[in-house]
C-alpha cells in the first residue's frame, strides 16, 4: 500500500455531518486485505485456524474477487491494486488505534471478563495523538458494521449505548464499558459497569474486577467519564 494519511481521509470522508456510514465487511474480506486487528474476535480466530491451507487460500482468493465486485479494491494508475481510503480507514482504526472502547452486555452465565463485545470504538491513529474521528464498530454473524464518527461524538455513542433501555420493556440493565488508552508507554485499562433502569440507573468503576460503589449516573456523566479516560 501507498503511504496513508488517515487524518486527512477522515476529514473528507467525515465532510461537515461528523458521521458517515463506511462499508461492512466480513471477516473473509477483512482476511483478504490483511487485516491484524488489536481487537481480535476470538470466533474469528478459530474460524481461521481450522482452516487447512488450502482452504485458507481459497477464502482469500474469493473475498478478494468480493471486494473488486464492491469496487474496494481497485487499480490504480500505476496498475497496482490497492483498497479505497475506506477500508483503510477501517484497517487503521482496526490495527494501531490510539484508544479503544469496549461496550458489552454480560448474561446471567457470563461475568464481567466474559461479556461478548457488542460495540468497539477504535480512534483513528493520529501523529499529533489526538484523533479526529473514531471508528465504531459491531460484529453479526462474522459481518463488521462501521461508523465513522468525530471524536467528541463518539463519547456520546457510547454514552447512548450504555443508557439504552432493555429490551425486555421495564427489565434492568447490565452494560459494561472498558477504555483502553496508553498512560506514557503503557497501555493501561478502565472499567465501569451500568446497571438498573430509567432514573435508577447507577455506575461503578470496576476495580481488580469488583464494582465500586455505584453512584447515579446520566449521559453527561458517563460521556464525561470515556472523555477523561482517554485523556
Amino acid at each position: 500500500m501507498s503511504r496513508f494519511d488517515a487524518d486527512a481521509a477522515a476529514a473528507a470522508a467525515l465532510g461537515e455531518t461528523g458521521d458517515v456510514q463506511l462499508a461492512s465487511l466480513t471477516r473473509e474480506e477483512l482476511r483478504g486485505v490483511g487485516d491484524d486487528p488489536l481487537l481480535a474476535d476470538a470466533a474469528d480466530a478459530l474460524w481461521w485456524d481450522a482452516l487447512s491451507e488450502r482452504e485458507q487460500d481459497l477464502v482469500l482468493e474469493t473475498a478478494q474477487r468480493s471486494l473488486v465486485a464492491r469496487n474496494l479494491l481497485v487499480g490504480g494508475d500505476d496498475g497496482a491494486v490497492d483498497v479505497t481510503d475506506e477500508v483503510r480507514l477501517v484497517l487503521a482504526a482496526r490495527t494501531a488505534p490510539d484508544w479503544v472502547v469496549v461496550l458489552g452486555e454480560p448474561s446471567a452465565e457470563r461475568d464481567f471478563d466474559e461479556a461478548p463485545v457488542q460495540l468497539a470504538l477504535m480512534a483513528l491513529p493520529s501523529p499529533s495523538g489526538d484523533p479526529a474521528a473514531v471508528l465504531v464498530s459491531a460484529r453479526l454473524e462474522g459481518i463488521y458494521l462501521h461508523r465513522l464518527v468525530s471524536t467528541p461524538t463518539s463519547f456520546e455513542v457510547a454514552a447512548d449505548w450504555l443508557l439504552r433501555a432493555a429490551a425486555v420493556e421495564g427489565a434492568d440493565v447490565a452494560r459494561t464499558v472498558e477504555v483502553l488508552a496508553p498512560v506514557g508507554e503503557r497501555l493501561e485499562s478502565a472499567r465501569g459497569l451500568v446497571v438498573g433502569r430509567g432514573a435508577a440507573r447507577r455506575f461503578s468503576v470496576v476495580v481488580d474486577g469488583v464494582p465500586g460503589e455505584p453512584a447515579p449516573t446520566d449521559h453527561d456523566v458517563l460521556s464525561r467519564w470515556l472523555r477523561d479516560r482517554v485523556g
